[in-house]
């Protein structure tokens, strides 16, 4: 699932990908489930873009509020600011969706080889395969200046940040998105994509749908 919305440049939210193929192989394996768990889980991810999307506009519309010299000064300031957010970001990244990789790896080669594992091949697979979707997000589904961009990342961080003191694995692409989004209406309706949107909707309630059957069918397979 991850290959083809990379394929399509796409931002496929990874958790939901990993939790419902933990949840398909759990069927098929006749593990019993933490339905209350995963019930918060689902909950929480309802909730992350519409967190970062609120934390976002409140963020822009403050930074509207701050004057500077010129919008050379301006841009520079924010770009700056934008580039330590994206720090923080892949700091937060590190702490909940490389964990929650991690998490599933450890039982059979241990947490910090797991852990190892999980953040090289994050690197990696960013290094090589990431400009499009970074395309994406930075392009086509809202028109965003710097002080926009800064403000998606930071609400988007400080979302999953809040998520991840609660031990809840939530999606770092919801809240970006949902980041953007909050960003992009600070300026009203008119900045935002409704035909990216479309597509990123569509995709998040079918990921988790997706990676269950397929985890499942693997499994059968494999036995088969």
């Amino acid at each position: 699932m991850i290959i083809i919305a990379t394929g399509m440049g796409l931002p496929l939210p990874v958790t939901q990908a990993l939790y419902g193929a933990a949840i398909g192989s759990g069927i098929f394996l006749g593990t019993p489930l933490n339905f209350a768990g995963i019930t918060s889980v689902l909950i929480s991810w309802g909730i992350t873009p519409v967190v970062a999307a609120g934390a976002s506009f409140v963020v822009a519309r403050l930074g509207r509020k701050i004057r500077t010299k010129d919008v050379r000064t301006g841009t520079i300031v924010y770009g700056i600011l934008t580039l330590a957010a994206g720090f923080y970001t892949a700091y937060v990244l590190g702490a909940n969706t490389i964990g929650l990789v991690a998490g599933i790896m450890k039982g059979g080669i241990g947490w910090e080889a797991a852990l190892a594992i999980a953040a090289a091949s994050s690197a990696i697979g960013g290094i090589l395969f990431g400009r499009k979707v970074s395309t994406t997000v930075g392009e086509r589904i809202a028109v965003m200046g710097p002080q926009t961009a800064f403000a998606c990342q930071i609400g988007g961080a400080l979302t999953v940040h809040l998520f991840t003191q609660g031990g809840i694995p939530v999606s770092i692409s919801h809240a970006i998105i949902g980041g953007v989004a909050g960003g992009a209406l600070s300026k009203g309706f008119r900045a935002l994509n409704a035909a990216s949107w479309a597509r990123l909707a569509a995709l998040w309630f079918l990921t988790p749908i997706l990676t269950l059957a397929l985890a499942w069918l693997v499994h059968a397979s494999a036995v088969a």
